[in-house]
């Protein structure tokens, strides 16, 4: 991958995309066949997201180019009722796309060194399986990263 194209895409990324942890929280549920509700006792779930949407295509689909996936035209439209598309990653993809850009971002830095600490936290107890419910402390170590996050993303604030 040429250092240019992930200096470029350094700044979209920096300008235009978005960082964060997707947060889903589990609700009780009744079965069609159940005769109750049947509470599912289970951890919030988090899943790391990058995100880049614009009116400018071409951006779009070199970015994809880069680092794989699609363009995508997103359903809503601007104010001028352009076009918006779309491109994003998830997960450990997110993760090793962040570790390509972080010497080149500057907007972002915070948000980057959340991602990170983040991702080392486990995400199932093991010996437990998936789904279980995870101890309190680690709960709590993914909802402070989770709510660092939005408090950078909301701050407006860069790291120069």
């Amino acid at each position: 991958m040429k250092q240019t194209d992930l200096a470029w895409a350094a700044g979209i990324v920096d300008g235009e995309g978005s960082i964060f942890l997707q947060r889903t929280n589990y609700v009780d549920k009744i079965y069609p066949n159940a005769k109750r509700k049947v509470r599912r006792e289970k951890s919030p779930s988090y899943t790391l997201r990058l995100s880049v949407r614009m009116t400018d295509k071409p951006t779009i689909e070199k970015l994809a180019k880069v680092f794989g996936g699609r363009c995508l035209e997103i359903k809503r439209r601007t104010v001028k009722n352009k076009k918006v598309y779309g491109w994003s990653a998830c997960g450990y993809r997110t993760l090793e796309i962040l570790e390509l850009l972080e010497p080149y971002c500057i907007t972002k830095r915070r948000q980057i060194k959340t991602a990170y600490r983040f991702m080392k936290i486990p995400r199932f107890q093991s010996g437990r399986g998936k789904g279980s419910k995870l101890p309190e402390k680690i709960t709590n170590r993914r909802n402070d990263c989770y709510l660092k996050m939005k408090e950078f993303n909301h701050s407006g604030v860069c790291d120069a």
